[in-house]
Order: C-alpha cells, then structure tokens, then sequence
C-alpha cells in the first residue's frame, strides 16, 4: 500500500512542481529543474528502468536536451526535449520494446489513460484498511493540537501588537507564495502537468505494442514451401527464376542510376561555371522530392527482393553485390543532392529549410547503411525499422546541440566583405532575437550593404531589442537561459539613434 501512495503522491507533487515552474514562464532553467525531479521520482519509484539500456540512453539524451535548452534555447531543442521526454516515459513503462516509435505510441496511450490509472492505484492502496484506519488514529493526534494552538494564536495576536504585526507580515509573504490563479487556463495547465508526469510515472497493464514486437524477429527465417511466384515454371524452379530476374532488374537499374551519377560527377561536383543559380533553386526545391521518391523505390525494391528465401539461395553472390552497388549508388544521388544545396547555400546563404535538406540527408543515408547490414547479415524489415527510429532520434538531437539562428547569422554576414548580396531582411525580421547581439556587434558592417530605404540598420536592431524585451519583461529566474542573457548584456542605450 505504501508504495502506491508514495505513487500517487508524487504524481500530485510533480503536477504542483509542473504548475509552479513553468506557469507564465517560457522553457529555460526550469526544463532542468523538472528534469530532474522527474527522472529522480521516476528512478526513486521504478529502480528497474535503471537496468535497461535504452531507457539510459533516451534519459541521456532527455538531460542533453534539457542542457540545451538552457543553453541556447532553441526551437529545435525545445521540440527534442519534449520528444525525448516522451519517448522516455513511453520505454519505462515496457523495457522489452526496441522500436522507439512504439514507445512513443504507448506513452501518448498512457497519457490519456492517466485518470485511469491514478484510479486503479487508489484501489490498490486501500486494500489494506487497517492502515488507514491507523492513519486516522495518527491524524487525530495533530488535529487537536493544531485547534488548541488556533485558540492561543488568536488570543496572542489581540494582545500583543508586535506580535499582531510579526504576524501579519509572514502572512502576507506566505500569501505570496501561495497565490493561485483558478481561472480555467491555470485549471487546465495544472491538468497538463497532472498528466503530463502521470504519464511519466505511472506504470500501463497495455502490452499491445509489446505483443506486436514480439510476432516479429530482428533475423529473417527460410520458408520451405512454394516461391512466391514462378513466372509459369514449375514451381520447385521459382526461385531460380525469381532470383534471375532479380539479377537483371538490379543490373538495368545500376547502368541507368550510373548514368545520372556520372552527370552529376561531371556537371556539378566539379564543373561549377555550367549551373546557374536559377537551376540550382530549382534541384533543390523540385529535385529533393525527386530524390526521395528514388530512393524510397530503390529501398523498396530491394526490401521486396530481400523479404524471404532469396537471402538463403545457394551462391547469390552476385544478387548481393548488385544490391551493395545499387545502395552505394544511391549515396552517391543523395551527395549530389547535397553538393547543389551547399552551392545554393553558398549563392544564397544558409536557410532553415536550407540546413534540413542536410539533415535529411545524413538520415537518409544513415537508412541506406542499415538497409546494407540488413542484406549482408539477413536481417528482417522489423530490424531496419527498430534502427532507422534510433538513427533518426539521434542525428535530430545532434542537430539540436547547434543555434541555428546564430550559425545562420555568422555564415551569411561573412559573405558581405565578398560583395555578395545578402539577405539582411530574413536576418533581421526571419530569424529569432536570438542573434541580436551579433547584429548589433556587426552593425557599421551591416550598414554598408542595408539596402532598405528610409530604414537604418540602428533601428532595425532597436526595434529588435524592444521586441526582446518585450518578450522578456514578465519572466522570472525560472525562465533564465544564456542565449537571453547574452543578449541582456547589451542595453538598449548601446544602439545608435536615428
């Protein structure tokens, strides 16, 4: 019983921490704090989750997140952070889950089933009514005390003006510190922290997704029994069949994959003068579908091939070299891919969509690799699923250690010694205040190329710095993050008046 109460207890406690750090505040210092009284009530109530790999890693990168935020306070890190933070509650709750995905599944599943559980947790504590009857027993002890000490208080407090005005004061501190607002939106926000860490904490009995995971292998198995298909032989030939044909639909689609590579090699890896920057916007735009349409055919083709008894055919040798040639292919596409976005970065600067075709990039390849060891080591599409979820939800938190916003800044104010045309508005009105202080400490530079009539460079970063502070002004110490207090740094007298 006293487990489930200590249980339910810290949910409660945990949904007032929720409410109290981060209600009227942005996400800074405050993620950490919660951070960490989460995950040590989490590890306090569930030692198990201790022992499971994938719950480390995940609260590692939960913590990492938690930094960054603090750090410098990003978007991209905020969104991490809560997916993290998800997909930790998700693992806790079944440490026998390998597919993240899943575990993200049942910890939104939990979230909504929190009534349901804090409901059946009550049950369980009050099984045994001889301790709550002893609870009764110890709490008549203080509530007497409590009412004979009211009496005296009051008597006090009439007779003692000093006393009287001590009194007040403390009462008027203790007021502060417990002032609630029971408008609907504190209401519903103290709901979103009760489920929020319920979710967290509470253990589900749902072993769905478990149960799934489990028809599944992460190794393929040979099926003895008829081919899937047998071109009209007979059917002990099928596979022969199938695997010739394979063969020749791998050799036509490496010469034809060739070709464009070659093209690629020639004319835009290392033949610059011949694309203009009119085509490189239109291949990145346009092209990057392309892209991903190609090699999502070109995973699916060998997935379908590679699904069963091809993987066993006696001396397939060649079918496997095929395969690893058309995957070292697809590479090299996604390279070129990735060669005509940094010289349309270095035309145009660097962007937000700019930098996620990048990322997307280095996750498709990452795919790529896995689907190699899936082939070479005959392992199942549940294998290649499992381990793309991983790769994903490590290469985003990679790419939430860096402030996009100030990388953004720096690149494309270094091509203005170069007399390149930089877009000095998006810097200024597309990108968030984080970069404002490289702005103003850039700003004579930034004078010479301000294109924009009837508007200066000054004003633009004074009214930059009025929005911050704007945004700023209600926020307590629990809002803190360095990216805010680097820019706290310059004051606004610092700006030039126009």
């Amino acid at each position: 019983m006293k487990k489930y109460l200590v249980l339910n207890l810290s949910v409660w406690l945990g949904a007032i921490a929720f409410n109290a750090l981060f209600w009227g505040e942005a996400m800074g210092l405050n993620t950490l704090l919660f951070t960490l009284l989460a995950l040590t009530a989490l590890f306090i109530l569930h030692p198990e989750s201790q022992r499971s790999r994938s719950v480390l890693l995940l609260v590692g990168g939960l913590v990492t997140c938690a930094i960054l935020v603090v750090w410098n306070n990003s978007l991209f890190a905020k969104i991490m952070y809560w997916i993290s933070f998800v997909s930790v509650a998700g693992m806790v709750q079944q440490r026998e889950l390998k597919f993240l995905f899943f575990g993200i599944l049942l910890a939104m599943t939990n979230f909504f089933r929190m009534p349901a559980n804090m409901m059946s947790t009550l049950d369980k504590s009050r099984k045994k009514s001889p301790q709550w009857q002893s609870m009764f027993r110890y709490s008549k002890l203080v509530i007497l005390p409590s009412f004979v000490v009211v009496i005296f208080f009051q008597l006090y407090f009439s007779a003692n003006l000093k006393f009287a005005e001590i009194s007040t004061r403390f009462a008027e501190k203790l007021s502060i510190l417990f002032t609630f607002d029971i408008s609907a939106e504190r209401v519903l926000f103290f709901l979103l922290g009760l489920f929020t860490v319920g979710m967290l904490l509470y253990k589900t009995n749902i072993e769905y997704f478990k149960n799934i995971e489990n028809e599944f292998s992460n190794n393929l198995q040979r099926h003895r029994g008829t081919p899937h298909y047998d071109f009209g032989t007979p059917k002990v030939l099928g596979l022969k069949y199938e695997y010739q044909a394979t063969i020749i639909l791998l050799g036509l689609l490496n010469v034809l994959l060739f070709v464009a590579n070659l093209l690629d090699v020639r004319y835009v890896w290392f033949d610059t003068a011949l694309t203009s920057p009119q085509e490189l916007s239109s291949y990145v735009h346009e092209g990057t579908f392309v892209l991903i349409a190609s090699v999502l055919l070109a995973a699916g083709v060998l997935l379908y091939h590679f699904r069963n008894n091809l993987n066993f055919y006696p001396n397939n040798y060649l079918l496997r070299q095929l395969a690893y040639i058309w995957l070292v292919q697809n590479v090299v596409l996604a390279t070129s891919v990735g060669v005509r976005n940094w010289r349309y970065v270095a035309e145009y600067g660097l962007a937000y969509k700019r930098i996620g075709v990048f990322i997307f990039l280095v996750a498709l390849i990452a795919g790529l690799i896995f689907l190699y060891f899936k082939i070479k080591e005959k392992r199942s599409f549940f294998y290649l699923l499992r381990r793309n979820s991983w790769a994903i939800w490590g290469i985003l938190l990679l790419a939430a250690t860096v402030n996009w916003d100030i990388v953004i800044t720096k690149f494309n104010l270094s091509d203005i010694p170069n007399n390149k045309d930089v877009d000095l508005r998006f810097l200024a009105y597309g990108l968030s205040d984080k970069n404002l202080y490289f702005f103003e400490e850039n700003s004579a530079q930034i004078e010479e190329k301000w294109t924009t009539k009837n508007v200066s460079v000054n004003k633009v970063v004074k009214d930059k710095w009025l929005g911050f502070q704007r945004r700023t002004e209600h926020y307590s110490w629990l809002s803190w993050n360095y990216a805010d207090y680097k820019n706290g740094a310059y004051r606004v007298d610092n700006f030039k008046q126009d």
